[in-house]
């Protein structure tokens, strides 16, 4: 086919591809590859869209309703064992409803997975060894309480890792400040919904943003102070699912947006056409030629850049709107005085 080709490959591949002159580059992967790939796209001045994850944050307030908060982020955190760019990261939770979130998640994961996750035929598997080999760092370095989970049940061969959560891990760890893109869900008590806030804000900006809670000025507060490139209230991934939304990232979570007609315009270059009429009496320039003998006044250059800029002098605005309003005034003085004059049958000599 002349419209579309696959390249299959790995880095070679990707490098010499990189290399070529191309309109537009989308990827999909993490931000050290997408700097190398706006590293070569600028040697081309090609323009890029990146889409490129991070640590998505969950925040559940005191006021959550925890039957839906619960399932919604299970279902996301656990899918594809959590390799999906808008999975539930890391989970801030009010401290008064901390344990109960910590023991209804752990009873959630035997009941979707049973006994034995790597036996059941809902759960994934890792997409291959080395990822395994990463997730499984990450756990081991974590510290915090393990709730479930945890590297015993760690099988590298078959790309098995459990869901596995953590209470409490250290925040410096690597686990808290890496994309985990595995089945790990850390959870962390906090005392104040600012505490949260400010967590969610020493990190990159991330690819999504899930706030649960029934109290709408937490909400607000939330949504006006942390950035992202996209956000749910009350579930989690869905906001991806409309066709008619835009979706993508923003600062260290990728740039551009796409779905739907948001795609077609960022893969697509806006450019206008003016179209002018060289019919006789419409001939000339948008401006006046300038005449050697006649030069122009230096005035007319301030007053041009002045109309071209949309900047105009504070009394000359309020004089011409003053004329405007008095003159609309007068005009439609002069409508009422002419429909009564024609109503009576009489038609002024004006006209």
């Amino acid at each position: 086919s002349e419209c579309i080709k696959v390249v299959q490959g790995a880095l070679d591949e990707t490098t010499a591809l990189l290399k070529q002159r191309w309109d537009h580059i989308f990827y999909t992967g993490n931000g050290m590859v997408g700097k190398i790939v706006m590293r070569a796209a600028a040697e081309h001045l090609t323009p890029v869209t990146l889409e490129l994850g991070g640590k998505s944050p969950v925040i559940i307030d005191e006021t959550a309703q925890m039957d839906a908060t619960c399932d919604r982020v299970s279902l996301v955190k656990w899918m594809n064992c959590g390799q999906i760019c808008v999975a539930p990261d890391y989970v801030l939770v009010h401290e008064s409803r901390a344990k109960e979130f910590v023991d209804r998640q752990k009873a959630l994961v035997l009941k979707s997975f049973g006994d034995d996750p790597k036996a059941c035929g809902e759960y994934g598997k890792i997409v291959n060894e080395r990822h395994v080999d990463r997730v499984q760092k990450l756990i081991e370095t974590a510290k915090g309480e393990l709730i479930c989970g945890g590297v015993a049940g760690i099988d590298r061969s078959a790309r098995h890792i459990p869901p596995t959560i953590i209470y409490e891990p250290s925040m410096d760890s690597p686990l808290m400040q890496e994309e985990i893109f595995g089945p790990i869900m850390p959870v962390v008590p906090y005392k104040t919904l600012d505490d949260a806030i400010k967590i969610v804000n020493s990190k990159d900006t991330p690819l999504a943003f899930y706030m649960y809670s029934e109290n709408s000025a937490n909400i607000e507060k939330v949504l006006s102070k942390v950035s992202s490139g996209g956000a749910c209230v009350n579930t989690s991934l869905e906001h991806i699912l409309e066709e008619d939304a835009p979706f993508g990232g923003n600062g260290a979570s990728g740039m551009g947006s796409y779905h739907g007609k948001f795609g077609f315009y960022e893969l697509s270059h806006t450019r206008t056409i003016l179209r002018k009429s060289t019919l006789p009496g419409f001939r000339g320039s948008a401006f006046p030629l300038p005449i050697a003998a006649k030069p122009t006044p230096d005035f007319v250059y301030g007053i041009a850049v002045k109309m071209t800029l949309g900047v105009m002098p504070r009394g000359l605005k309020a004089f011409l709107r003053q004329r405007m309003v008095k003159r609309s005034f007068k005009l439609l003085l002069l409508a009422l005085a002419v429909g009564a004059l024609s109503s009576h049958g009489m038609i002024p000599w004006f006209l």
